[in-house]
């Protein structure tokens, strides 16, 4: 019996990125945001903030695809590594873009930089309980397991809500 394409495949909606890059991205944006949201001032200033450090980890997963590929012998010039890492790798920005538009609607309705972060940290731990329940859900998975993958996804964003608690 063959599976059928998203079954083989269940992350074909980001075309050219991995799911890992997507929950990285989600992790990384996540945890910015809850660590620097009692620490500024303005919603601009948080986005301004969580810019600088997306964009600074999607450049390292570049980095790291361009020099490591040579590194495993894998030959081609640097501007094809570059090129193909820039696509590859743009699933690490993607992932961060939900907790971006978070902050961005809470600023339009409360404003605080705080606010934003508590609730992009919400945000975050339902996105991740969603990645791993419909990842597993679409492999076929019952509802039971699915809702396990659910749950061990989502537990970094309960991790990162306590340790916010505990430093502020």
């Amino acid at each position: 019996m063959t599976q059928s394409p998203a079954k083989r495949h269940p992350w074909t909606f980001l075309p050219g990125t991995s799911p890992a890059d997507a929950v990285y991205g989600a992790i990384v944006s996540a945890a910015t945001i809850g660590a620097v949201g009692l620490h500024v001032e303005t919603i601009g200033r948080l986005c301004a903030v969580w810019a600088f450090v997306v964009w600074t980890y999607w450049m390292a997963h570049v980095y790291v695809h361009v020099v490591s590929h040579h590194l495993a012998g894998q030959m081609s010039s640097v501007g094809r590594r570059l090129r193909d890492a820039l696509r590859g790798e743009f699933g690490v920005v993607l992932g961060a873009l939900p907790g971006l538009v978070v902050v961005l609607l809470v600023g339009l309705f409360d404003g605080e930089p705080a606010t934003a972060a508590s609730t992009t940290l919400l945000v975050t731990v339902v996105l991740l309980f969603g990645l791993g329940y419909f990842g597993a859900r679409r492999l076929g998975a019952g509802l039971a397991l699915a809702v396990g993958e659910g749950l061990l996804a989502s537990s970094l964003g309960v991790v990162m809500i306590a340790a916010k608690a505990l430093l502020h």
